[in-house]
């Protein structure tokens, strides 16, 4: 009779006990947070606004920098809690976060932080299965070394090339600097037409119809590629932006060091025709003599040694063609992050 009463006695603990669980490996410190900056747009003069990347939100990639004493031997390299291409939005009072809350594995542990923000189309959708496996659908691709990151057959809209791509610099910190510090790059080239015309004794109207390019490359493979340039110590917090011969650039920063990265444009596609129309306008771009944003366009870098624009204008009943080169002496290529402005008188 005593031993029945006593194993009924102990059923009754253990059905407690799993009323109330106990968290015996609680995750210290805040959830984790992040900045943006956003570098200047190069060859012009641009303070970097926010606005596109506050529209486009970004995803972020967070990845273990060492192998943890306490989990598993090979944690190094591996995704942290699943944090891969999840979704950072700006929220109220500008500040950056996502969805669910993400907490740093501990003092002193490292992580690397890699961030991109473009379209839905290249960001795509990464998922987690039961067993951990990773399964997604995004062109963006990290190196298994973590160094280095690439996106694949990237492409701009002929037809509303609005669109940006900006890169962030690659991040390695841990949980003391509390907040992931993510400075953007803009990978694709800024183009802008502008137009304006002169006081005529007739006071006849000049009106723009139409703008075309008869051969921009739309679609290419972006990468990062580390180079030798490094900072350390103190300086390491001040940032800076690689001058890779093929323009652009980005800074790694490793726990003090920064390791300047350029962005590399290849596979560029056969050319295409690529026509815009003023779409925030009246359909009668009539001109004056200031000058006035026709149109601005997000195009993959480029040379454009040949390359020459079609512009369609009426001067008071009169159509016109005319067709201008858009390389000159000191501008052969558009080049990643350059702002390149061309302003037409007619």
């Amino acid at each position: 009779m005593k031993k029945i009463l006593f194993v009924a006695f102990a059923a009754t603990l253990l059905t407690a006990g799993c009323q109330k669980p106990e968290i015996i490996n609680q995750v210290p410190g805040d959830a984790m947070t992040f900045s943006t900056g956003m570098s200047k747009l190069t060859k012009a003069d641009n303070t970097g606004d926010l606005t596109t990347l506050k529209a486009q939100d970004f995803s972020v990639w967070a990845y273990y920098a060492a192998d943890d004493q306490h989990t598993a031997a090979d944690d190094k390299w591996k995704v942290y809690d699943k944090i891969a291409n999840v979704k950072v939005s700006d929220g109220d009072g500008g500040k950056w976060g996502t969805t669910e809350q993400y907490y740093w594995p501990g003092v002193g542990k490292e992580l690397i932080f890699f961030a991109v923000s473009a379209d839905t189309k290249t960001i795509g959708e990464t998922t987690f299965g039961t067993d951990g496996t990773e399964n997604t659908t995004s062109k963006v691709k990290i190196s298994d070394d973590r160094t280095s990151l690439a996106i694949e057959n990237f492409e701009v809209n002929n037809e509303a090339p609005y669109v940006d791509l900006m890169i962030a610099d690659v991040v390695q910190q841990h949980q003391g600097d509390k907040v992931v510090d993510l400075n953007f790059h803009h990978a694709l080239a800024k183009v802008e037409f502008l137009f304006k015309t002169i006081t005529n004794e007739d006071n006849l109207t000049v009106t723009v119809n139409s703008l075309t390019v008869a051969d921009v490359k739309t679609k290419g493979t972006f990468s990062t590629v580390q180079s030798t340039k490094t900072k350390s110590g103190d300086d390491a917090g001040e940032g800076t932006t690689g001058d890779d011969t093929t323009g652009g650039g980005t800074t790694t920063t490793y726990s003090g060091t920064q390791t300047e990265v350029g962005f590399h444009w290849t596979g560029q596609d056969v050319a295409k025709p690529f026509s815009v129309k003023n779409t925030d306008a009246p359909a009668s771009f009539v001109l004056t003599d200031e000058y006035q944003t026709y149109s601005t366009w997000m195009v993959i870098p480029q040379g454009i040694s040949t390359t020459k624009v079609t512009v369609n204008y009426t001067i008071g009943e009169k159509d016109f063609n005319s067709i201008f080169d858009l390389y000159t002496k000191d501008l052969t290529e558009w080049q990643p992050n350059q702002y390149i402005a061309y302003r037409i008188t007619l």
